[in-house]
């Protein structure tokens, strides 16, 4: 027997659809989250959209209650979605949500953290450094790394 999302949909009770958020992806974050519901809502699950817009705890915590959800779907991008943020206040109140957990959400978020702990674990990354936005030396940047191409990000 096959199982599919339909087949299992009416056991996960109502999902809550976590979107929106209060970083700068917030649009992005509402869009992904409009996404997430219409294929939810299509396999056949009970769907609740919460729209998180503010950092305060107890808020986001009465908001997920009142929506009486039994599993989170994290759709927030960037800070408080993805750093462990949100991952921490499911973990209070006991709801069981998609992703990572609060520590791996918290380390990962970090760039220069992930590096190191893929690189401690023993796998293989690219080569990296970490370069100061006032102070860096964009020749010394490519000398250390040696080759392109090569990518600049923000560490979170």
């Amino acid at each position: 027997m096959t199982t599919t999302l339909k087949t299992v949909a009416p056991a996960l009770g109502t999902i809550g659809v976590l979107m929106g958020g209060i970083s700068s992806e917030r649009e992005v974050s509402l869009r992904s989250g409009r996404a997430v519901v219409e294929a939810l809502v299509k396999a056949g699950c009970r769907v609740e959209t919460i729209d998180i817009s503010t950092h305060d705890r107890q808020t986001i915590i009465d908001a997920i209650r009142s929506a009486q959800v039994q599993v989170a779907f994290i759709a927030l991008h960037g800070k408080f979605g993805e750093d462990g943020g949100i991952q921490s206040i499911l973990d209070e109140i006991n709801i069981p949500y998609t992703g990572s957990g609060t520590a791996t959400s918290a380390t990962t978020f970090n760039k220069v953290r992930t590096q190191r702990a893929l690189r401690a674990a023993g796998l293989p990354v690219a080569d990296f450094c970490v370069a100061d936005a006032e102070s860096a030396d964009p020749g010394a940047v490519i000398r250390e790394l040696k080759d392109f191409p090569l990518v600049v990000k923000p560490a979170c």
